[in-house]
C-alpha cells in the first residue's frame, strides 16, 4: 500500500492510499482498522461517516438519518454535504435538544 493521504485539511484523521490491486482503502486514523473502497465515491461517504470529533455529532449526521430512515440511499455529493454540515454545526452526541 502507498502513502497515507488526507482527504481534507477539516478533518485530517481521515486518511487514504490507492490499493495495489485497485480501488481504494480509507482510516480513522483515531480508530484501528480500514475499509476497502473499490471506488472514490467509497472514501468520500467514508469520510462523511467519519468527519466530526470524536464524541461530537453534527447536522449533516441528523440530516443523514431522517434521509436514510426514509430509504434514500447516500450518493457521493450527499455524503459531501454531510461532512460541509457537520463542520457547520457540531454538538455533544449526548445532548438532546427535546429533554
Amino acid at each position: 500500500m502507498g502513502q497515507w493521504n488526507v482527504y481534507d485539511q477539516r478533518f485530517p484523521w481521515v486518511q487514504w492510499a490507492h490499493h495495489p490491486q485497485g480501488g481504494f482503502v480509507v482510516r480513522d486514523a483515531r480508530q484501528q482498522g480500514t475499509y476497502r473502497a473499490p471506488a472514490w465515491e467509497g472514501v468520500v461517504k467514508f469520510a462523511a461517516d467519519h468527519s466530526t470529533q470524536q464524541g461530537k455529532s453534527g447536522l449533516g449526521d441528523v440530516v443523514a438519518g431522517i434521509t436514510g430512515a426514509m430509504g434514500i440511499e447516500k450518493c457521493a455529493p450527499c455524503a459531501q454535504r454531510q461532512a460541509d454540515m457537520n463542520q457547520w454545526f457540531q454538538f455533544d452526541s449526548d445532548w438532546n435538544p427535546f429533554s
